[in-house]
């Protein structure tokens, strides 16, 4: 007789194992992951890519099974894809239809009911706020937007920048996780949820992979990275705090996600300070280097909006989480680096360390 385990079983074993404690990537960073059987049988990889959400999402993966076997991989592929497809109809703020845009339109006037995708991701975006103290806020989209009217390099209007702070601030945000609904205290709020929404696409798609025997792969969006493997590392690349898009460092991270955050990005300012609607003063990134990546570029953000100092306050806090802090010094890069395993600077990149990594 053939005894077939049912998928529900097959599905509860798979999230008890993901749950298992494991070393933290900021640890391991730079250390290949050890060998095993599931290791010795990993197919060779798939490799796609797909435009979601303003951005491409790129997966490489390898399969459980023969050596031979790509069919289980780009199979997987098609399953992650349609995920963040799906994601993308909830998240997408430029979609007037996305359920956020939605929630935007409507959440000043009434209870919203939210679907558990973005609930989840509301909830998180709220947790971090809390967490540090409004150096990133989840309800900052009219000091996005009014910035976005000057073309994103000037400060806008005093009054216009008064107005937005006034629709801007995390504890106006009403959520009610009894009936999983959100509302705004004031009409003209509006809820951002860029980095929190990445982590979400990312965290969903690699869950969906594990689940379909994947025992290796790397995936990116808009320059974030989450990975995960049984045998070699896979690399992120770290780019330069100047905002040119060059690479400056490379670390190899096990299982764990990646995320940078600049000051200035291609003479665009990316990242605001939700408290006074100004930009982080100086040139400088922060990359962080955790083990979800739920919230992995949400919190990059936030660490660069408190600089240095509270940067290296919150890896002394957290020594799971990984920081790596970059300023451009002539034609070096000054770095500070806590709870980080071996980084590797680009060729020709020269290094002044400021701590060791």
């Amino acid at each position: 007789m053939v005894f077939r385990i049912p998928p529900m079983i097959t599905r509860l074993v798979l999230l008890l194992l993901a749950l298992l404690p494991a070393q933290s990537p900021a640890a391991t960073a730079g250390k290949p992951a050890g060998r095993n059987r599931a290791a010795v049988a990993t197919g060779p990889c798939v490799q796609r890519s797909v435009p979601i959400m303003d951005d491409v999402l790129s997966i490489v993966a390898a399969s459980r099974g023969s050596v031979t076997d790509t069919m289980r991989a780009s199979a997987a592929l098609d399953r992650a894809f349609a995920e963040a497809e799906r994601l993308a109809g909830v998240f997408a703020p430029g979609q007037s239809a996305s359920e956020l845009a939605r929630l935007n339109r409507t959440a000043a006037g009434q209870r919203f009911p939210c679907s558990p995708d973005l609930y989840a991701a509301l909830e998180a975006a709220v947790a971090l706020a809390a967490e540090t103290d409004g150096a990133y806020d989840p309800t900052s989209g009219p000091l996005l937007r009014a910035w976005d009217r000057r073309s994103g390099t000037r400060a806008p209007d005093t009054g216009d920048l008064a107005t937005a702070r006034l629709l801007t601030g995390w504890r106006m945000l009403a959520l009610d996780p009894g009936n999983r609904t959100a509302r705004f205290a004031r009409p003209g709020m509006e809820v951002a949820l860029g980095g929190i929404a990445r982590g979400v696409v990312l965290a969903s798609a690699a869950g969906l992979l594990r689940e379909r025997g994947i025992a290796r792969a790397r995936l990116e969006l808009g320059g974030d990275v989450l990975a995960f493997t049984t045998h070699d590392a896979w690399s992120a690349a770290i780019p330069g705090p100047d905002g040119d898009g060059v690479t400056v460092m490379t670390l190899m991270i096990s299982n764990g996600a990646v995320a940078t955050a600049q000051t200035r990005s291609a003479g665009r300012a990316r990242v605001l300070d939700p408290r006074t609607g100004q930009r982080p003063l100086g040139e400088a990134s922060v990359t962080v280097v955790a083990r979800s990546g739920l919230r992995v570029r949400a919190l990059a953000e936030a660490l660069l909006v408190q600089g240095l100092d509270g940067a290296r306050a919150y890896a002394s806090a957290h020594t799971e989480t990984g920081v790596l802090w970059l300023e451009p010094l002539g034609g070096e890069v000054r770095a500070w680096a806590w709870n980080l395993g071996r980084i590797a600077p680009g060729p020709g990149v020269r290094v002044e360390w400021m701590t060791r990594p």
